[in-house]
């Protein structure tokens, strides 16, 4: 069924777009879930008298892939029998084997019985990206194998941040006062336009009165939700009086919702009950959490989780604190994110991909205190929120992460920084302090995490240049197209011919370079069968870490081409390094031919290592 349901989005699809006469210049396929869109554009161009090869050319100049899994039993696989069941006769129009056509879906040491939908759509995509930054980091150690001949920090896969659409999710009251001191255009300024500068001027009481009228809304929604839960746990009136007492503008508000998958550990927060218990029944610092979301009917972990939450709801210690929002919806979620103070995420680094809930409190004035990872890695800069256990950016976690350790973090954080923060109160009633932190959460994140930042990220990265590279390879009846096809033709087989002879690195003394002293390099090279104008000679250096993986993304420099004096079809190329940073760096000397219909001239898979 699944597999019939991917064939129906990615193929009908397809067909669907024909139909309504719509003719698109860029092809998005957003995860795997819709790949075999590339095989029915394959079919579709080859039906127009395309070769496979020329028809993959084109396909490939114009499709975007964003991959969102970032564990590899997220990404969707089928059996090679299942697929045979449907496709084979899919194979044959293309003129592929069936071992050519799995091929397609597999990648060198993954699953040799599966066909995977990820792989499909990295092989046949121009554009690649992950939904955050870390997750960028996350592929590229993830599917790196399809190029196998890369350093994984070339590895092309990208990333653009998830974003939200603010109007959906900015609360009328926050809005109001928002168009009024920042202008009404302030939904479609950019993350460094002064605009957002004005937050600033908002008078503190102003600002606050706005947060406890949306706030007001979730505690009636609470208040609302009480006598079913009463009815169904057979609560007596006490307890019914003691739920609602706590139900006041007062309180602090901490919201967590989401998709319970074990992974996010919705339930981190129960790990010491007893502390917890401290915490919650300070009748000095009032505090509710309010759980909402759902589980895969299927997934019984994310079942048990919803379960413990509602048990220790109704535990005698927490009753009235806890709350659980049954019947997730958009609704819901406009209410929590528009009326909570602090937005609560608790995942397993590096399993979040992005996450966009706690995208969804700053314009609100909500605060967010989060692991490092997915989107908050990027959004969290020590003032406007605060993080759960170590702070990362790109690197991946370098041994397990301990639930005890995070829940201790946890605790500490709300001990010593946001309950104290929350409750510091001046002599105007306010919490100036927690306030000024509100308006640092919505000035630095508000416009960063909008969808309108996310499309000008795709647009820039992604659209206009696969647009001008298909615009290029479609002139003159895709002329341009075809002469990269037949050129690939035997490209492996000559590239083959291509050997490095010497290599000479002068200015370095022994392995060791000096900052700002530049190093010489020069390489003579036989080209074979290989015309000079057809390869492409660079230096790739960069820091290094210990494991030999690059720190960031290397430098590349191209060396120059001269003909070598004697005629065997050698040729010398020479460049000059002026390394600016100490540190421990990886080098490597590359050839790989080069094509002007070539989106890059890593894209042939073909990288010759000197």
């Amino acid at each position: 069924m699944r597999l019939l349901q991917e064939m129906l989005l990615g193929m009908g699809g397809m067909r669907l777009i024909r139909t309504l006469g719509l003719t698109p210049h860029i092809y998005h396929m957003n995860e795997g879930h819709s790949a075999f869109m590339v095989i029915e554009r394959l079919q579709e161009c080859m039906s127009m008298g395309m070769s496979y090869a020329e028809a993959t050319a084109r396909v490939r100049s114009n499709s975007v892939f964003t991959t969102h899994t970032p564990v590899p039993a997220g990404n969707e696989a089928f059996s090679l029998d299942l697929m045979g069941r449907y496709f084979g006769g899919i194979a044959s129009n293309l003129g592929l084997s069936w071992p050519e056509f799995v091929q397609l879906g597999q990648m060198e040491g993954g699953n040799s019985q599966a066909f995977e939908m990820t792989v499909l759509a990295l092989r046949l995509s121009s554009r690649a990206n992950g939904v955050s930054r870390l997750h960028g980091e996350v592929s590229r150690h993830m599917w790196n194998k399809l190029w196998k001949s890369l350093p994984l920090a070339e590895t092309p896969i990208n990333y653009v941040t998830n974003g939200v659409h603010t109007p959906s999710y900015v609360g009328m009251h926050m809005h109001e006062i928002l168009n009024q001191h920042l202008g009404p255009d302030w939904l479609q300024a950019k993350h460094d336009s002064p605009i957002w500068d004005k937050v600033d001027a908002i008078p503190d009481d102003v600002y606050w009165s706005a947060r406890m009228t949306q706030k007001e809304d979730l505690l009636d929604a609470l208040r609302a939700r009480i006598p079913a839960f009463a009815q169904k746990f057979q609560l007596s009136r006490a307890q019914r009086k003691s739920m609602e007492s706590l139900l006041k503008p007062g309180t602090l508000l901490i919201g967590f919702a989401r998709r319970f998958a074990p992974y996010k550990r919705a339930t981190l927060l129960f790990a010491d009950p007893d502390r917890l218990a401290r915490i919650l029944n300070d009748p000095q610092r009032p505090v509710c959490l309010i759980f909402a979301g759902k589980s895969h009917p299927a997934d019984e972990a994310g079942i048990n989780l919803i379960q413990e939450v509602l048990r220790m709801s109704r535990d005698e210690r927490f009753l009235g604190k806890i709350f659980f929002m049954e019947d997730y919806s958009l609704a819901v979620s406009r209410l929590l994110s528009q009326g909570c103070d602090v937005w609560l995420n608790t995942p397993r680094r590096p399993h979040e991909a992005s996450g966009t809930s706690g995208m969804k409190l700053p314009v609100n004035g909500g605060i967010n205190l989060s692991i490092s990872d997915g989107w908050w890695c990027e959004g969290y800069n020590r003032q406007n929120g605060w993080t759960i256990g170590p702070v990362v950016s790109t690197e991946l976690p370098s041994g397990a992460q301990n639930d005890y350790d995070d829940a201790e973090s946890l605790y500490t954080l709300l001990e010593n920084a946001v309950l104290p923060l929350y409750f510091d109160i001046n002599d105007a009633g306010l919490p100036a302090n927690w306030i000024a932190m509100s308006k640092r959460s919505l000035k630095s994140l508000t416009a960063m995490y909008s969808s309108n930042r996310m499309l000008d990220d795709y647009i820039r990265q992604a659209y206009l240049p696969c647009a001008r590279r298909r615009g290029m390879l479609a002139e003159n009846d895709w002329a341009l197209c075809r002469d990269l096809a037949a050129w690939q033709r035997d490209l492996p087989v000559r590239f083959g011919t291509v050997k490095m002879e010497e290599i000479i690195i002068s200015g370095a003394d022994g392995n060791t370079m000096t900052c700002g002293e530049p190093v010489n390099i020069r390489l003579h090279m036989h080209l074979g069968q290989m015309r000079p104008e057809e390869i492409l000679v660079q230096l790739v250096i960069g820091r290094a870490y210990a494991s030999g993986n690059f720190r960031d993304s290397p430098e590349v420099l191209r060396l120059e081409p001269r003909p070598a004096d004697h005629g065997d079809n050698g040729m010398n190329y020479s460049a000059t390094y002026i390394p600016t940073r100490n540190g421990h760096y990886r080098y490597g000397i590359r050839a790989t031919p080069v094509h002007k219909g070539l989106d890059s001239p890593l894209e042939t898979g073909l990288v010759l290592w000197g």
